[in-house]
């Protein structure tokens, strides 16, 4: 607000970043659906995937059967998909009407999907990490007791070869990815095959369970719905959608400023950095 950084940071570029109250916001936001939420719907996912799998359908056959009891008053589900028609006919008002149906959780994908963005979201703002560096980390790069996570930094060396980073967590984000562990072990994952799959993938929604690899389409998805779903500003008549790279310039601002313009070693080293101008992007 008064240029500070212009007195106290090198000018090296400008890089957008999203409104800062917008992100601490959504934030809350993500934290509040998953302390509310996540118990309740986990079980009831967990319970379908598990029972159609004994019975050798798809999920979504077994969902259409009706053959699963609601577990909870607070799922509303009416559609497995809200985006699935049977016809390619263009309806007036058909998104508008797809967007109030999910904001009342009444599909069950895009209710999971908004599930896992809150996570990513959340994970993704304290971590502070690249989202490729998101993508690539597995159960077993999780050490719980510690609560530190193991990743790749993405821009050194290549492959196996790259410099390992073991980052710190708050519990919450720690708790956060033991309940995602546990919903795969609950729809019948067994521990090997869990540590072995990456955190943020999709439940493989097959007749053969399984956590698919993920991919930066699929991952901003689940952002894109958690936006929709939260109704983030609207920008000359388009929304702000979040990007991982956004939050770690979000988390980047927080950290810098809350310490009075302090610790810049120890938001380099976290951040992976060997270069301080690199952090100066991030808070310019």
């Amino acid at each position: 607000e008064n240029d500070d950084h212009k007195k106290l940071l090198a000018q090296v570029g400008s890089y957008v970043t999203l409104p800062h109250a917008m992100t601490i916001d959504l934030l809350r936001k993500s934290i509040l659906f998953f302390e509310e939420h996540s118990e309740c719907l986990f079980n009831y996912f967990s319970t379908l995937i598990s029972s159609a799998a004994r019975e050798g359908v798809t999920p979504y056959a077994y969902f259409s059967k009706n053959s699963v009891g609601k577990q909870c008053a607070s799922t509303s589900f009416t559609a497995w998909d809200l985006c699935a028609t049977s016809t390619t006919t263009f309806v007036p008002g058909a998104a508008a009407k797809s967007l109030e149906r999910m904001r009342n959780l009444e599909g069950a994908l895009q209710t999971y999907y908004l599930l896992i963005g809150c996570i990513q979201y959340t994970v993704g703002f304290f971590t502070a990490r690249r989202q490729s560096e998101l993508l690539n980390i597995k159960f077993k790069h999780l050490n719980n007791q510690d609560n530190c996570i193991t990743t790749l930094v993405m821009k050194t060396g290549i492959g196996e070869t790259r410099l390992t980073h073991d980052i710190p967590v708050i519990p919450l984000i720690s708790r956060m990815l033991a309940r995602l562990e546990l919903f795969y072990r609950d729809c019948g994952l067994s521990s090997n095959q869990i540590q072995n799959s990456n955190c943020f993938g999709r439940f493989s929604l097959k007749r053969k369970p399984g956590i698919n690899k993920p991919i930066s389409k699929k991952y901003n998805c689940h952002l894109d719905i958690l936006c929709d779903y939260f109704e983030t500003d609207v920008l000359n008549g388009r929304r702000y959608y979040v990007r991982q790279h956004q939050l770690r310039r979000a988390f980047a601002v927080s950290f810098f400023y809350l310490n009075t313009r302090g610790n810049l070693s120890v938001l380099s080293y976290y951040f992976g950095h060997m270069d301080f101008k690199q952090i100066y992007r991030y808070l310019t």
